[in-house]
């Protein structure tokens, strides 16, 4: 999770951002902070010294939000942002929230030099309207509007309780999501047995990373991917499928947001041999692929599959993902050196191939 709040002086966005931070447990970072100088509060610090502070800030925390009104340095986040969240209340609420705002220490001095500054804080939140530099309302509408990631627009107090309370954790836990035939949703205790037989079937495993899996080790594997956070950049989320109508477990797909660019992902699937050759592993990952593109707001997804294995990458194929590259001799694979399909699939391609269906 890696959270941009942006909006005018007295929108609500420290706020938002402190309730947010509190409630999922995520680094913040008010602008406030970074861009002024510390010894004159008129006064911007260098470009340089700035990025320098934000870069190491991304890289200390792998979730995070950042607040503040600077579209400039919105931007140069971007590339790292998941969600955005866009605080724009009605003027007159901006001026009431500013007027209330009780001391702030990090900014002033004294409360009476706060005071001092207020009657030009007003009219720079009365600009904010009808200039167009990178802290303006145009601005920010720009770069709210071309952001293809998950995103909010805040008008109201009821607006932002939601967001402070659901956004997060009702998007990026998606689970159980529920297809024609199945249901996706996390690990269960009783499903080890049936994870552990197809595991075991040399056929079901013949291209994938692991050869064998004992009781006890399905057992680990179940338990921890019963509880397993999704979103966490880096980190494998082993997602249960079982029939609707009975639960069973018949299979499991799996999704790695990547560590360098979380608007990313990897997928993958597996089936009991006894399942496969229905369209489940089809309808499976369409179902997931609607959630990471739709609710979880991903811009790209990919997947890699030995080129042997006709049976995936066909699979990859009929979903509408590309095959991007052949990579020779790529992976040492169980004592063999072995090639590589990619597949990839943007966010616009996957929605209008679901709005064309």
């Amino acid at each position: 999770m890696r959270i941009l709040i942006f909006g005018n002086a007295g929108s609500g966005k420290t706020t938002l951002a402190r309730r947010i931070g509190a409630r999922h447990r995520l680094a913040v970072l008010d602008l406030d902070n970074v861009v002024w100088s510390t010894a004159e509060p008129s006064v911007f610090r260098r470009d340089e010294e700035i990025s320098v502070v934000l870069a190491a800030f991304v890289q200390a925390n792998s979730s995070w939000i950042v607040e503040g009104c600077y579209g400039k340095w919105m931007q140069y986040l971007l590339p790292q942002c998941t969600e955005m969240i866009f605080c724009n209340p009605p003027e007159e609420v901006c001026l009431a929230n500013c007027r209330a705002r009780p001391w702030e220490p990090n900014k002033f001095k004294t409360k009476e030099e706060q005071d001092r500054w207020l009657p030009a804080l007003l009219d720079w939140v009365r600009a904010y309207y009808t200039r167009d530099d990178d802290l303006s309302l145009a601005a920010h509408r720009r770069l709210f509007d071309a952001f293809d990631g998950a995103k909010k627009e805040i008008r109201s107090h009821g607006d932002a309780d939601s967001v402070a309370t659901q956004a997060i954790a009702g998007r990026l836990d998606f689970l159980p999501t529920k297809t024609e035939r199945l249901v996706l949703r996390r690990f269960m205790g009783k499903d080890a047995p049936v994870f552990c037989a197809y595991r075991n079937d040399p056929e079901v495993a013949r291209y994938q990373g692991w050869e064998e899996c004992s009781e006890a080790e399905a057992r680990e594997f179940v338990g921890k991917h019963e509880t397993q956070p999704f979103g966490v950049p880096g980190e494998w989320l082993q997602i249960a499928i079982a029939l609707r109508e009975s639960d069973e477990l018949i299979g499991d797909c799996a999704v790695r947001i990547h560590p360098q660019d979380p608007r990313q992902a990897t997928i993958g699937v597996t089936f009991a041999r006894v399942h496969q050759g229905q369209g489940f592993a089809s309808e499976a990952l369409s179902g997931l692929l609607d959630c990471l593109f739709g609710s979880v707001g991903l811009r790209r997804v990919v997947a890699d599959t030995d080129p042997r294995n006709k049976t995936s990458w066909s699979l990859l194929a009929r979903l509408g993902m590309r095959r991007e590259g052949h990579l020779r001799q790529s992976l040492w694979f169980k004592r063999e050196w072995a090639d590589e399909y990619l597949y990839a699939i943007l966010r616009e391609e996957w929605l209008a191939r679901r709005g064309a269906a």
